[in-house]
């Protein structure tokens, strides 16, 4: 997966998905969903992307996951589709094996210590 005819990585070590901004956005139970609105770069190549995030909140949780420092929590969470041919790499030969179509899974915290 890392070679030059897949990721690449030696020339290409980052996938990078930058948020323009949040549209649609709605309240639900201990936070948003939102879908992010934005650009994403792999293998030197960008596309823009709508992909839908879900963002939780949770104040006062640092201590309690975070090694003992007060503060809040915010978790942020997507899953989402990208065809990997759209990003220049090639499938040629393993059509049978590699999907084109690669399911994307990302969950990201945030912790904001309280001073």
């Amino acid at each position: 997966m890392r070679g030059a005819r897949w990721m690449n990585t030696a020339e290409y070590p980052e996938i990078v998905f930058e948020v323009e901004h949040l549209k649609d956005i709605q309240e639900i139970d201990r936070g948003f969903q939102a879908t992010a609105v934005g650009a994403m770069t792999m293998r030197g190549v960008t596309h823009s992307m709508e992909v839908p995030v879900r963002i939780t909140l949770l104040p006062g949780m640092l201590a309690a996951r975070g090694g003992g420092v007060e503060g809040d929590l915010m978790v942020v969470r997507s899953n989402f589709t990208v065809r990997l041919t759209d990003f220049g790499i090639n499938l040629s030969g393993v059509e049978d094996k590699v999907a084109n179509e690669t399911q994307i899974t990302l969950s990201l915290a945030g912790a904001s210590p309280k001073s």
